[in-house]
């Protein structure tokens, strides 16, 4: 039985409300990048040395190694890699170790690491294209404004090196996975169940950008942030802002990298963007909104299967929690109703629509 329940006399026994609340939070997200950057970054400084070592020109390759031209080569790109790929590892194994601890044995049921039915997983791929062009907006918007400290257009000409495919492994499959468990599964949870719904997601929003560090990217991380936490909450899967956000770094990576499919489309939308932005943005967020309130209006609902004999689970705070197999509740998903796809089918109409007009503009 869970130690959030509610028993038939109303009586509320006693339950811990999950960790962390807001001060405690910002702790572990410096705790977090400690442990899944700080060795990612050793690795790239001890390949340095090596390769430094095997030229027998050890300092004339430091000062190499802050020339742009080093940065933008395959050479450092491929030094990146492994350090990357084991700061990906570490995100998820960070992510579960304190989960483990801090939720439980039962950790997936309380963070709601299952597959949610597939009208669900429909609603949710019509957001895809809103994301995708809201993060470019947003950074579009604040390039001129916000200082640059990591210089981004380097690191993209780096990973443009890569296979299509590492790209999508490390910088897709990855955070993905390590990203969500934390701030969504970990933070979000926490926060939500101390702060509510409204500063618990922003809350968890606001550090996921945090953890970014370069402060475009802190920028729109914090904005889509916003929307898969929210997702995750319609859904009540932890598996549909996994999904989004999969989605959403695997195309960034696969549009820049050298031997991927071409996307001279997805190109020359972006760039309409700038001379048509009313058309393009509007559509976008016409699209946002009505996707998300599909989704809003055909959330699963806790209900109860048999009242008698057994105690009513419910737990006093707000989450995505199932119900333990030994209770009386369980989550019931509806079929969406008709105005829930027609919703859908105007937003992506919109988005077309805006596209167009767009394109045709530019």
């Amino acid at each position: 039985m869970d130690n959030a329940t509610t028993p038939l006399d109303d009586k509320p026994l006693s339950y811990n409300v999950p960790h962390p609340s807001a001060p405690f939070a910002f702790l572990w997200v410096l705790f977090f990048l400690i442990a899944t950057q700080v060795p990612g970054a050793l690795v790239v400084i001890v390949l340095i040395m090596i390769k430094g070592w095997m030229d027998g020109d050890f300092a004339s390759l430091l000062g190499m190694a802050q020339e742009q031209e080093f940065q933008e080569s395959a050479e450092y790109a491929f030094m990146l890699a492994p350090a990357l790929a084991l700061s990906q590892i570490l995100t998820v194994v960070v992510g579960i170790t304190v989960l483990r601890f801090t939720a439980g044995k039962d950790w997936p049921r309380r963070i709601a690491l299952r597959l949610p039915p597939w009208h669900h997983v429909l609603l949710t791929l019509t957001l895809f294209p809103a994301l995708v062009f809201l993060g470019e907006g947003i950074d579009k918007l604040v390039r001129p404004i916000l200082p640059e400290i990591i210089h981004m257009e380097n690191a993209i000409v780096s990973f443009s090196n890569w296979p299509w495919w590492l790209g999508v492994l490390i910088i897709g499959v990855g955070p993905a996975l390590g990203e969500e468990l934390w701030c969504r599964g970990f933070l979000g949870r926490g926060l939500i169940a101390n702060h509510g719904v409204i500063k618990g997601v922003l809350l968890s929003s606001l550090l996921f950008g945090i953890m970014h560090v370069e402060p475009r990217q802190v920028a729109y991380a914090t904005v889509l942030g916003v929307i898969l936490h929210s997702v995750y909450l319609w859904t009540r899967s932890l598996f549909m802002p996994m999904l989004l956000h999969f989605m959403n770094n695997s195309l960034s990576m696969i549009q820049i990298s050298r031997d991927g499919p071409s996307f001279e489309l997805l190109n020359q939308i972006e760039a309409a963007g700038v001379t048509s932005p009313f058309w393009l943005y509007g559509g976008t967020l016409t699209l946002l909104a009505c996707s998300c309130m599909a989704l809003h209006l055909s959330r699963p609902k806790l209900s109860i299967i048999d009242p008698e004999g057994k105690p009513i689970w419910a737990p006093p705070f707000k989450g995505v929690a199932y119900p333990p197999n030994d209770s009386n509740s369980k989550v019931e998903y509806s079929f969406p109703k008709i105005s829930s796809w027609l919703l859908v089918l105007f937003g992506l109409s919109m988005f077309v629509l805006g596209t167009f007009m767009a394109l045709k503009g530019s």
